[in-house]
Formats: C-alpha cells, structure tokens, sequence
C-alpha cells in the first residue's frame, strides 16, 4: 500500500496525540506500537524482519556489555552483522545478484521475486551502528529491548532517515516532555517546509520527468537534458523534504533528530564538500563505520584513492540493487579522488593559486560546475538501466538538436514551468537562510510576519501542491 504526502498528513496528528495524553512510562510503547503500525502499512509481513533485527542487536550488545575485550565480544558483533547484512543482502540483493551472474554466464537465472521491505537500508545500517559501537565500548548496551526497539523503528524517520547515532537518540527517549507550543511550533512549520518541497516542487516535477524516463529513446535531446536538471531537483526536493518532515514530526514530540543536508545544490564548491551536504547522515555513517576502519592510521595516498572509491560504489550499491547505482556511486568516488590530486597540485604551484580560488567569482563557477557534474551524475541514478543511461548521455553529447522547437513546446508544460519557477523560490530562500533552519529565522521575527509567512507557506501548499499517490523516492531504498 503506498504511503504519500496525505497518509503521512492523516497518521501524524493521530500519533502525536496519543503520543501526549499517554502517561510519561507508556510513552515508549506508544512510540513502538506507531512505529510498526507505521511500517505495516505496506505489508504487516515485513514487521518480522525489523523485529527480527532489533532482538539480534539487543541479545548481541547485552553479550558484548559483558566482555572486557573486543577479542571476545567480536563474535556477537560477527552474529549481529552476519544477521543484518545477511537480510538485507537476500531481500535487496539476491534477485540483482542471480541476474548479473545469469548474464555473465549466459543464463537465465532463478527469479524469487523477493519483495523489497521498506527502509530496509536505513534501520539495518542504523542499528548495525549501534551493534559496532557497543562493541567499540562508546555506548553502554541498552537493557530496555522496548527502548532499544523504538530507537531502531522510530516511526518519523524509520523509512527514509536520517540514519540516527545510538548515542543522540536513545538518550532522548528518557526524557521526560511535556507539550511546548514553541516546539509544536517550530516543528510544524519544518514539516510544512519539507511538504513544499514534497508537493509543490518533487510532485510536480515527477509529472515531466516521469514519462521522459520511461522512454528516452523518443525524446528529444533538449527533454533530455530539461528532465536531468528537472530530476536532479526532483530528488532533492523529495528527499530533504522527507527529512524536514520527519525532523519537524519528532520535534513536536520533544526529540532531535540530525540534520540530514545543507543546501547541496547550490552551495557546493566541490564533490565532496556536495556529500558533506547531501544526505549527511549516510555520508558520516559510512566515513565511521566503512571508510576509517579501511583506512586505519595509514597516511598513503593510494590507499586514501582506494578505499574513497571503494566506500562511494558501496554507497551507489546501498541505494539500489542495479548497475546504475553502481556507476552513480563509482562516478563520484572517482571525482572525488580527481579532485584531490588536483587540488594538491595547485597547492604545491604557488600560495597565489589557492587565493584565486577563494574568490568569489570563481567559487560562483565551481558551484555551477558540481551542480551540472551532480546533475549528469544522476542519469545514472534516474535511469531504468544502463543502456538508457548512455543513450541519454550520447544524445546529450552530440549536441542539442532542435533545442528552440522542443523549449517552445516545452513553455505549455505547466508542470515543468511551476516547478521550475518554484525552485528558484526555494533557492533564494535557502540563500537567505545561510545556515539557518527556516523556523529558527521565524522564530526571532515578529508573530504577525511568522503568521503571514506560514500562512503563504501553506496556502502554496494545497493551492499547487500534487497530492497523488507517489511515495517518497527513498522509500525504496
């Protein structure tokens, strides 16, 4: 069943009510039993495996509290990520794996047609940290299995993150809240930022890029290249706008969660310094738990290329179980690593370079180089295989023909210039925002313009908001 915009709308106010005219001690259940009721929306079956994760950590950590060394506690650690990644890797990976090998020796694989649960990727890789930092001994196990469940299917950001620490969030979940209009106040009108950026912008989009993606081979080249900087936006809209809303949920409810990105697209003077901005909550996650334990306290250069480019096609990998994914993942790895030779070699040039490159023209061009390296990046990302990936980039490449007839036609599709005309709104008010979060700016102004504000926030919202039945696109994942 899907789960969009308006279901979100419709459980949100039930739960939180609940939620707060429950008791302080019952609070935690209320909490997990929103959580899996949350989560069997789709399919009550996929409930299992969640629950199934969460007592394999509990029992894993409780064994590993126990032991002084990591000699002895690395086989719970080996059983809990064993389990993990075990289910994670049947449910997401077995299908795409029989269908690679099937094709590399020309056969034709065993379908299982094993359906995707929800979220999987985001609370397996959640409670594995948690798993790996009991067994590093920077948290003490949890001895509530109730706490420790409703840390790893939190219902706000259980399917779609942000990917949450053990030791930010189950501290919270002692805490004793009472409801706070300004808390209520300055969650809600985050979630009403990210549902902008949901129905207003992501939704409406889709309705061009959709149909463009489903068949590039009849599009023309300047479609082609509208629907990447369309789907490019699209992605971002959707999902930052998912994370507003969960961070906006939960802190109605008194709870914290991490910010997940800082203006990624327009903002971003490198490919790295992009993922320090995108989704941040899996960029860190991967940096603790993938990328250091590969690096060790090694120095080497080549080692550092490596294993960069071997977290990034493990991160394309995490967010899809095909080719493109991995050649989104690789690409960036790969200008990632690009970019430091280059930067180490202006830097041993002369002092006088580096000073070039802080000026603000030339960061002005940097942005607009990542943003349109980003944008032909996610090709690979959008498209349904590997060889549409490279039918669009080849006729992006031999130039766009008939660019003035398909813009002309392009004028009548009001989706693709709403959206458009609203990216730029959200793009200059990001730029206003700098760093800060859009009801923290409220908050220090007048009641009458914050009132004005939200109440165009929302009317903008439902007037050209599209309320149809697409998900979230990280749901998928």
């Amino acid at each position: 069943m899907l789960f969009n915009s308006f279901a979100f709308l419709v459980f949100f106010p039930v739960a939180v009510g609940v939620y707060f005219i429950v008791p302080h001690r019952a609070r935690r259940v209320v909490l997990l039993v929103s959580s899996y009721l949350f989560y069997m929306w789709w399919r009550p079956a996929l409930a299992i495996l969640l629950l199934t994760s969460t007592a394999v950590d509990y029992w894993a950590a409780l064994r590993m509290s126990s032991r002084a060394s990591r000699a002895r506690r690395r086989p719970y650690l080996l059983a809990s990520l064993v389990v993990n990644l075990g289910l994670l890797a049947t449910f997401k990976y077995l299908d795409f794996a029989l269908r690679s090998l099937g094709a590399l020796l020309a056969v034709t694989p065993p379908e299982f047609g094993i359906l995707l649960p929800i979220g999987i990727s985001f609370y397996t890789f959640q409670t594995i940290g948690y798993s790996v930092d009991v067994y590093r001994g920077r948290i003490q196990a949890e001895r509530s299995f109730v706490k420790l469940a409703v840390f790893v299917s939190f219902w706000p950001q259980l399917v779609a993150g942000p990917i949450e620490r053990a030791r930010h969030l189950l501290p919270q979940l002692d805490r004793r809240v009472r409801f706070r209009y300004r808390r209520a106040r300055d969650g809600l009108i985050r979630m009403a930022w990210g549902f902008f950026k949901k129905v207003v912008i992501a939704d409406r989009l889709a309705l061009f890029v959709n149909p463009v993606f489903a068949d590039p081979a009849s599009q023309p080249d300047a479609v082609l290249l509208l629907a990447a900087y369309a789907f490019v936006v699209q992605i971002y809209c959707d999902f930052s706008g998912y994370s507003d809303i969960a961070i906006g949920a939960a802190r109605v409810m008194g709870i914290d969660l991490m910010e997940n990105f800082r203006r990624p697209l327009w903002w971003s003077t490198s490919i790295a310094d992009f993922w320090r901005r995108w989704h941040i909550s899996l960029t860190t996650w991967l940096r603790d738990y993938l990328f250091f334990p590969l690096q060790g306290r090694s120095s080497s250069t080549v080692r550092w290329s490596r294993n960069i480019f071997i977290t990034f096609v493990l991160c394309g990998l995490w967010h899809g179980a095909a080719w493109t994914f991995v050649v989104f993942g690789a690409l960036h790895g790969a200008m990632i690593v690009v970019e430091r030779f280059i930067a180490e070699d202006i830097a041993a040039r002369s002092p006088k370079w580096s000073a070039r490159l802080a000026h603000p023209w030339t960061l002005s061009g940097k942005r607009l180089l990542v943003f349109n390296l980003v944008t032909l990046s996610v090709i690979f990302f959008r498209a349904g295989s590997l060889a549409d990936a490279w039918l669009i980039l080849r006729s992006l490449a031999d130039g766009i023909d008939g660019a003035g007839t398909a813009f002309l036609g392009l004028i009548e599709n009001e989706n693709l210039i709403l959206g458009f005309a609203f990216t730029l709104v959200l793009a200059a008010v990001e730029g206003l925002l700098g760093e800060e979060s859009l009801e923290a700016v409220l908050a220090r102004r007048h009641h009458v313009v914050r009132l004005t504000a939200v109440a165009l926030l929302v009317a903008v919202i439902f007037w050209f908001g599209v309320f149809n039945a697409d998900e979230f696109i990280y749901f998928q994942f």
